[in-house]
């Protein structure tokens, strides 16, 4: 699934992303410097026409025209089971920029490492 789609459609998301302000300015301003080596391709227009449709919210910072780069960051996310997850997130660039990319997250504190061990242990006691 696209999680910039997930991340203005799916309500399930909006209680799991902390900082879900900074994510959706932050993802729709990468998706228009990523646009810009696609902009003849029906395919992505069609994710911007579809999104635009289905979210008010980002038809509005679509509007805004903002940009920016893709980069390293940390992420925090609200685990039902666990709590608060802080992770690292890693770009890996698979193919030259603007290509394919793998995400590798990493926790960010002995914390968070110690919840996600909860978390693969209540996954597996679940069978």
């Amino acid at each position: 699934r696209n999680c910039l789609w997930l991340l203005f459609t799916d309500p399930a998301w909006r209680k799991v992303i902390v900082d879900w302000d900074d994510a959706t300015m932050r993802m729709t301003a990468n998706l228009r410097v990523l646009m810009a080596e696609h902009v003849s391709e029906p395919s992505w227009a069609a994710v911007v026409a579809r999104l635009r449709a289905a979210s008010p919210e980002f038809a509005e910072l679509w509007a805004r025209h903002a940009v920016q780069g893709i980069e390293n960051k940390s992420k925090r996310f609200k685990n039902p089971l666990v709590g608060l997850l802080r992770l690292d997130v890693t770009n890996s660039w698979l193919a030259p920029r603007p290509g394919t990319r793998m995400l590798v997250y990493t926790p960010a504190d002995s914390e968070t490492e110690r919840k996600l061990d909860r978390l693969l242990e209540l996954i597996d006691a679940e069978g």
